[in-house]
């Protein structure tokens, strides 16, 4: 996704899984965040 996708989902309060842009944070190495990447995938699948 790029910048412009991703404000639209943020002003239309839409959760996307999507890789974030940038380097790679310590958050997404923890099972809960690969947990909670899991459930929104399950939760939303139009976009997949």
């Amino acid at each position: 996704m790029n910048r412009a996708e991703r404000k639209l989902l943020r002003e239309n309060f839409i959760e996307a899984a999507g890789k974030p842009l940038g380097r790679p944070s310590k958050k997404m190495q923890t099972t809960e965040y690969r947990q909670y990447l899991s459930i929104v995938i399950l939760l939303n699948p139009i976009a997949y």
